[in-house]
């Protein structure tokens, strides 16, 4: 799988991921799993509502 997202950026992400597994492996873990039961709804969708971008009636209605 290709990006073309620079690697020092990747890189710095990756860090910060692992920063926070450290801290709190339990729920690292379980928002992973939450990641990967919820792929159907798009990683960007699921990013967006995370961070209260959108609400699922928002993604719905920018994409009809």
């Amino acid at each position: 799988m290709r990006t073309n997202v620079d690697l020092e950026v990747l890189n710095r992400v990756h860090q910060e991921l692992k920063s926070l597994e450290t801290k709190c492996p339990c729920m690292y873990n379980e928002f992973a799993q939450f990641i990967r039961k919820n792929r159907d709804a798009g990683y960007r969708n699921i990013c967006r509502m995370w961070i209260g971008e959108a609400t699922p009636e928002k993604l719905k209605e920018s994409a009809e």
